[in-house]
């Protein structure tokens, strides 16, 4: 009984850092995915932006990286801009030849469904000193987990193309 419940605190702890890890990989991209401004406030938007990102619920994220990502809808931040002030709008999106914005929408809001489970129900369905109870939520956040952790690798290989190309705007920015 004691080795199921280290067992289940151990996974439910590895569990919420893999929900950290998606909540920071999301914000991540969401802040890089859209630099707005002229050459006087690019800094300025890009920083008000990134607080706006980082207040956010994974669902929020979620949200906002299919609306962003998926589809690249004309930005209504951006203003006009005249000979003196050029605008700039670099928006990052990505073309999905394999998968639907429904069946990613789907996909991910099983994803938000489970850790809504983890961090607001899974208390309420463990019996306490019950081993097969504590035997259920183990596969029940071992399934949680392997799904999580496919669909990470995934994202995080996204994300460091996004940081690469970031990185390279900077720089030459700089130049």
């Amino acid at each position: 009984m004691e080795k199921h419940r280290e067992e289940l605190y151990s996974l439910i702890g590895r569990t919420v850092i893999l929900f950290q890890r998606y909540e920071y990989t999301f914000k991540s991209l969401l802040i890089r995915s859209l630099i707005v401004g002229t050459a006087d406030t690019l800094k300025e938007n890009f920083e008000e932006r990134s607080l706006k990102i980082r207040k956010k619920s994974l669902g929020q994220l979620v949200a906002m990286y299919i609306d962003e990502f998926v589809t690249a809808e004309n930005n209504t931040d951006v203003l006009d801009s005249d000979i003196y002030s050029s605008q700039f709008s670099i928006r990052v999106s990505m073309i999905l030849d394999s998968i639907s914005k429904d069946e990613m929408k789907k996909m991910y809001k099983s994803l938000v469904d489970d850790r809504n489970f983890v961090i607001h129900h899974l208390i309420t369905e463990l019996i306490p000193h019950d081993a097969l109870s504590y035997q259920t939520m183990i596969t029940k956040l071992s399934a949680i987990n392997q799904k999580f952790e496919l669909n990470l690798e995934n994202l995080l290989i996204f994300h460091e193309a996004v940081s690469e190309g970031y990185r390279q705007l900077i720089e030459a920015q700089r130049r």
